[in-house]
C-alpha cells in the first residue's frame, strides 16, 4: 500500500487526463488462473473452520430468467459475509485465495459467476456467454445478478449490516449499481472501477450509508484516473493504491493486500 504524495498525484492527472477511453483495460485473468491469489493465499491450504459450513453451490434463477451459479460458505455466528463479483472475461475462480483468508477470519463469502460467464451460461436464449450479452449491449442488467445474491443472504438470515459487496473491473461498476438500490450494506469495495466498462457507468456514490473502498494501480490509467477523480472531488470514500495489476490482479502487491484485508475487517464492524 502507497501513499501518494500532492506532487505526484498532480502529475498522475496530468498523465492520464489526455488518455482515450479504453474498451476495457487491463482485463483480469481467466478463470481458473492463480493471478488474482496474493502470494500467502495461494500458498496455503484452505482452513478448516470448527465454527463455519463448508463451500456449497448454489443455482438460482434471476426475475429476468437468467441462472446464475455461485458458491456460498456461511460466515461463523455474528460474522460478516463477502459477495464478490468478478472482473469480465473471469469467474468465481478468481477470488479463492481472498476467500480463504477471509474464512480464516471467520467472513463468509458468496462468490458469483455472473450472467455469461463460467457456470451461469444459460439465459432466456438458452446457453450462450459473454459474447451474446455484448452483442446485446446488456450489461446493466447484470446488477441484477448481484440482487440475486442479497436475496439469498435474507433467506440465510444474513442482514443488509452485515454484508459487503466486492467487485473487480467490471464487477466493480455492477456492485456500485446494485449498491445503490441496496441499503444498509455494511461495505462496499471498489477494485479498479472505470467511469464506463461495457456500458455500465460507476454510480460513484452507492449506498451512501455504506463504508466505500475504491483502489487501482498507476498502471492501470483509465482506473487510476477514475480513483483520481474521487479524490480530487473530495470523496468521503476511502482510497487504495496497489503498486501494479487490475483488479484481483491487484493482490500481488502484499501490503496493499494487507491493508485492503484490514480495511474489510474495520469497515464491516458496526
Amino acid at each position: 500500500m502507497h501513499t501518494t504524495p500532492l506532487a505526484c498525484l498532480l502529475a498522475s492527472i496530468l498523465v492520464v487526463s489526455g488518455l482515450a477511453r479504453r474498451a476495457l483495460p487491463g482485463e483480469p485473468a481467466p478463470a481458473g488462473t492463480a493471478a488474482g491469489k496474493p502470494a500467502s493465499a495461494a500458498s496455503k491450504s484452505r482452513p478448516r473452520g470448527k465454527e463455519q459450513g463448508r463451500d456449497k453451490t448454489v443455482r438460482l434463477k434471476t426475475a429476468d430468467g437468467w441462472w446464475i451459479v455461485f458458491t456460498y460458505r456461511a460466515p461463523r455466528k455474528g460474522r460478516p459475509v463477502a459477495v464478490l463479483a468478478h472482473g469480465y472475461g473471469s469467474g468465481r475462480a478468481e477470488w479463492s485465495g481472498l476467500s480463504a483468508d477471509l474464512h480464516k477470519k471467520g467472513w463468509g463469502t458468496l462468490a458469483l459467476d455472473l450472467r455469461g460467464h463460467g457456470d451461469s451460461h444459460t439465459g432466456p436464449a438458452g446457453r450462450v456467454d459473454f459474447n451474446f450479452i455484448d452483442a446485446k449491449d446488456g450489461w446493466n442488467d447484470a446488477a441484477k445478478d448481484l440482487d440475486l445474491t442479497l436475496e439469498f443472504l435474507r433467506g440465510e438470515k444474513i442482514p443488509a449490516r452485515r454484508s459487503c459487496l466486492v467487485g473487480a473491473s467490471l464487477g466493480a461498476n455492477l456492485v456500485s449499481r446494485a449498491a445503490a438500490s441496496a441499503p444498509g450494506l455494511a461495505c462496499v469495495a471498489l477494485l479498479s472501477p472505470g467511469r464506463d466498462y461495457r456500458g455500465v457507468a460507476l454510480d460513484e456514490d452507492p449506498g451512501p450509508k455504506a463504508k466505500t473502498l475504491a483502489a487501482a494501480s498507476p498502471e492501470d490509467p483509465y482506473a487510476y484516473q477514475t480513483i483520481v477523480g474521487f479524490r480530487a472531488r473530495r470523496s468521503t470514500h476511502s482510497l487504495l493504491e496497489a503498486s501494479r495489476g487490475h483488479g484481483v490482479g491487484m493482490f500481488q502487491d502484499l501490503d496493499f493486500y494487507k491493508g485492503f484485508l484490514s480495511w474489510l475487517d474495520a469497515a464491516a464492524k458496526r
